[in-house]
């Protein structure tokens, strides 16, 4: 289980009085300028606020659920709103347990709705931070919540989802389950790699992943078997050499979703979605194999590319980022 920062386990020691107004001090302190401060031991870093704090639109701190016979819940404002107080006897309670990978964002947020830092260990409501071994979630409540659900890295993981689509293509046929290249893990698979790369055309080409990396760091586009990177974990995949193109670019779409239940699956999807582009245009030579800025689609390697254009209006449809 994570354990609070040092400065914020000091941060949260004060109770707050029922007729306090600065409920939330231990997340964020909001000054006259309209800035949130949040507070840890050794620095105070100010995260800027629209000036026209004092118009912001109140919003109520519970909403109603969508859902028959569910309580309501908790509003999460924008910046640009400000969310009522709830009465003492219920604002006590809203505490969330910090860790050292809680997004700015997320702080921001939970103070905007009056949240505290949690000093203790067990009467949080919520918490943004590591993934946990599957036996810790013994130890989490019914009415916590957290942004991991126990066993994600079999979805994660490049080669857990592998092995997983082959359960479900087994299960539910070829069919159904037909949207994903050839795979193979490394070491494991090395024979069966072996034998389709020598069955397959002499020009084929192959993309290498590390299992369970991010970024596009450690990918590669390989044609020749003495490329292949020994003696370590890898996912090997047949590389699709002729992609849907995007004004002559390779692009990966991301969609997302926010899952709040399994049983019964309950998945909410948000409405705007974004277009990754490679920075230089595609090319199927194998002279360009080794250039990641035609062949990755990846923000992480694309914006080191002197060409990389940004995009500064979300709703243009121009530049290397819908």
């Amino acid at each position: 289980e994570e354990e609070l920062p040092d400065g914020l386990d000091e941060s949260c020691s004060q109770e707050e009085d029922e007729d306090s107004d600065s409920d939330a001090s231990s997340v964020a302190g909001v000054s006259s300028s309209g800035s949130v401060a949040l507070v840890s031991r050794n620095c105070i870093e100010c995260l800027a606020q629209p000036a026209e704090a004092q118009e912001k639109v109140l919003k109520p701190a519970l909403v109603c659920s969508l859902f028959p016979n569910v309580p309501p819940t908790i509003y999460f404002s924008t910046r640009d709103e400000r969310v009522e107080k709830l009465p003492w006897e219920q604002r006590k309670l809203l505490r969330w347990k910090m860790c050292t990978v809680t997004p700015n964002i997320v702080k921001q947020t939970i103070g905007r709705s009056h949240f505290r830092v949690s000093k203790k260990s067990n009467d949080w409501l919520g918490c943004w931070g590591h993934h946990m071994k599957s036996p810790s979630f013994r130890t989490i409540r019914e009415h916590q919540k957290l942004n991991h659900f126990p066993g994600s890295f079999q979805i994660g993981r490049k080669d857990r989802l592998w092995r997983n689509l082959l359960k479900m293509q087994a299960r539910c046929g070829k069919k159904e389950f037909n949207f994903f290249p050839q795979s193979f893990i490394l070491p494991q698979d090395i024979k069966l790699l072996r034998k389709a790369w020598e069955e397959g055309a002499s020009r084929q080409k192959w993309i290498v992943k590390p299992p369970a990396s991010a970024r596009g760091i450690g990918i590669q586009v390989i044609h020749k078997w003495s490329q292949l990177p020994k003696r370590r974990p890898l996912l090997v995949q047949r590389y699709l050499h002729k992609p849907y193109l995007i004004g002559g670019k390779k692009f990966d779409l991301r969609i997302y979703v926010y899952v709040t239940c399994y049983d019964p699956l309950r998945v909410y999807l948000f409405k705007d979605g974004l277009v990754r582009f490679a920075s230089c245009k595609y090319s199927s030579s194998m002279k360009s194999l080794s250039n990641k800025f035609v062949h990755l689609t990846n923000y992480s390697v694309n914006k080191k590319n002197m060409e990389y254009k940004s995009n500064s209006d979300e709703t243009a449809c121009q530049g290397h980022k819908w």
